[in-house]
């Protein structure tokens, strides 16, 4: 696996270290702890009332252990500024050439800008 057809751009750099680093994110961290980004292509929110959003492709942030992150066949990447980072699923980041950017406070992968955050008002 060659993880130099995987660029991440300094500004998406400089948020996925932000993220890592916030209150809430940082309480979950453990010992051994590896950030993973898993892309999804399409999501679909649904609230307590039954009311779907959908929104879109992402990515979706979460602490795992090392064994996880091999048992979740991540790509693991080295993010600059903060240190190594797993991308799943790791058969899409295995296949081509992609980039991640950050647009408007939130990770795009090849140029996939992820919907507005829902608001069910």
């Amino acid at each position: 696996m060659n993880t130099d057809t995987i660029s991440i751009s300094a500004e998406a750099a400089a948020l996925i270290k932000l993220r890592c680093g916030e209150a809430a994110v940082t309480g979950g961290f453990f010992a051994g702890a590896v950030p993973q980004f898993a892309w999804a292509n399409r999501t679909v929110f649904t609230d307590l009332h039954g009311n779907k959003k959908d929104l879109g492709p992402g990515f979706y942030f979460s602490w795992v252990t090392a064994d996880t992150a091999r048992l979740n066949n991540c790509v693991m990447v080295d993010v600059p500024e903060f240190g190594k980072a797993g991308l799943a699923p790791g058969g899409l980041f295995r296949d081509g050439t992609h980039s991640i950017d950050a647009v408007d406070g939130r990770l795009t992968l090849d140029g996939q800008v992820p919907a507005p955050f829902p608001s069910f008002e």
